[in-house]
């Protein structure tokens, strides 16, 4: 058994350069297949096992050689003063995170109200609120952990996690502005070609992103921590239902408008009560032990 594996394997062992050349030829034979409709041509079926091979030895390699990689390249990275110091500074890399969570918020507000008055719709106004929110929180959270730090009284942590709470039950507000157009002007619905890939890689990354941070910070008794996790995961599951209204659009076609409309009222109803169920969480724990702790 273990003879006829390891005779398998070598089928799909390929030297890197033979690996990256059939990576290319499939990757763009399947654009070319898909642009000029030959989805069903023998030429498309001798490509889709060539791709199926090349994707398999693909990942057979990584699995060989991604662990020593990537151990290499930590320790490269470590021997550097400065990368050391941000990957063993836990305070360090939670100000970074802030910090640069506040910044591509703002330029998603920029690009949305760009977007709202060049297109002349309040569908890109909405979530440009939608982020302004989102930054208003990330804004007061980094001007507290800047001049105060991870470490402050617990006192301070709270009264920021409080508040920061109470806005976020506004994200309901432009939540629901959203699906209302979705449901009755048919908005989100428009074609968005290959940025639905992109929406969806993002939307993938912020998802698992936000849950990672979810478990790996639940036992940390620091409330400036769980609001910024918590945020982050509304920013998230919000992500989700552009996706979902994407993907509708994209590979719906044949589907009922009835049938988009449940999903978007079931998933944007969903997403509210997990927004809400957060904000009234963090808001009755963070005022419960206001009463019960000193300044």
């Amino acid at each position: 058994m273990k003879d006829f594996i390891s005779k398998v394997l070598k089928i799909f062992t390929l030297p890197l350069r033979l690996l990256i050349l059939l990576s290319v030829l499939s990757f763009g034979s399947l654009i070319y297949i898909f642009v000029n409709g030959l989805e069903q041509s023998v030429f498309a079926y001798v490509d889709y096992l060539l791709s199926a091979y090349t994707l398999t030895a693909l990942c057979l390699f990584c699995v060989k050689t991604l662990p020593d990689t990537i151990k290499n390249v930590k320790e490269k990275a470590n021997s550097n003063k400065l990368v050391y110091e941000y990957t063993h500074n836990e305070s360090l890399k939670t100000k970074s995170t802030i910090y640069i969570s506040f910044v591509i918020n703002l330029a998603y507000i920029i690009i949305n109200a760009f977007s709202a008055f060049y297109y002349e719709t309040a569908w890109f106004m909405i979530f440009s609120v939608y982020y302004a929110i989102i930054a208003v929180m990330r804004f007061i959270i980094s001007r507290f952990v800047h001049f105060h730090g991870q470490n402050d009284s617990m006192y301070s942590q709270l009264k920021i996690a409080r508040a920061c709470s109470v806005i976020m039950l506004t994200l309901n507000l432009t939540l629901t502005a959203s699906v209302l157009m979705m449901l009755y002007q048919g908005r989100g619905f428009e074609q968005r070609g290959i940025l639905i890939y992109v929406i969806a890689l993002y939307t993938f990354y912020s998802t698992i992103n936000a849950a990672v941070d979810v478990i790996k910070y639940r036992k940390l008794n620091k409330p400036v921590i769980s609001i910024s996790t918590m945020i982050k995961l509304a920013e998230a599951l919000v992500s989700m239902l552009l996706l979902e209204t994407s993907m509708l659009a994209q590979f719906g076609v044949d589907t009922t408008l009835e049938f988009k409309r449940l999903m978007i009222s079931l998933t944007g109803g969903g997403i509210a009560v997990v927004i809400t169920f957060m904000s009234i969480y963090m808001f009755v724990k963070c005022n419960y032990q206001l009463k019960h702790i000193k300044k």
